[in-house]
């Protein structure tokens, strides 16, 4: 979850359901909180084993993109390329021609429910897709709660920054062991933001020493 300025809990994730994302290869990856995500929750397990991955596919629900570690504006591949580089898309779907990757979940936000879908596909129903430019964003934000017209939110973005987490905070709070040391950026006086540290302070509620 994360909390406001004002100190109000915004948003707590009740359900995540992941498609051909990075290490988990085709659909049914379903992960549920209990209690609408009203109770912590621990997730486990040995390297290389998809935490990361998972954690990750929060980010890109939110922001549509995930940031390399230690690489600054630096953002991983959505397809495998000769590169080398781990893709957002599982390797194995891409190699069988299925370029259809999606991150979907499931939160409440002040008392309501919202469901969250960010997903690619192959643009083209005639040609394989190689390239991201070969793929199509389908974005839907949606209030469960609410059975009119406007249940569908638009400018999702814009919404996700003013009501969930702004991007420029999102590395302070999404993040596992392995970008923990992205916090010495807040212990360096000389390249320190002094507006970026008060907001996450006045989150935490505590100093940054």
């Amino acid at each position: 979850y994360h909390i406001s300025l004002d100190g109000e809990i915004v948003m707590r994730l009740s359900k995540v359901i992941l498609k051909n994302w990075q290490g988990y290869y085709g659909s049914g990856h379903v992960f549920e909180f209990g209690n609408n995500g009203s109770c912590s929750s621990i997730i486990y397990g040995e390297n290389t084993y998809g935490k990361t991955a998972f954690w990750e596919a929060i980010e890109f629900a939110l922001y549509g993109k995930v940031r390399k570690r230690k690489q600054i504006d630096k953002f991983k591949l959505f397809l495998a390329e000769e590169s080398g580089e781990l893709p957002l898309l599982n390797t194995d779907a891409f190699e069988e021609g299925n370029c259809d990757f999606s991150v979907e979940i499931f939160f409440l936000h002040n008392s309501k429910r919202y469901r969250l879908l960010r997903r690619y596909y192959p643009k083209y129903t005639n040609k394989r897709a190689r390239v991201v430019n070969d793929l199509k964003l389908q974005l839907e934000l949606q209030n469960l709660d609410d059975d009119t017209e406007s249940r569908f939110i638009k400018k999702q973005d814009r919404w996700i920054e003013e009501n969930i987490l702004p991007y420029r905070l999102s590395k302070f709070f999404l993040f596992d062991a392995e970008r923990l040391e992205e916090y010495q950026d807040l212990m360096d006086k000389d390249q320190v933001n002094v507006a970026l540290k008060q907001d996450i302070e006045a989150i935490i509620r505590t100093p940054i020493l």
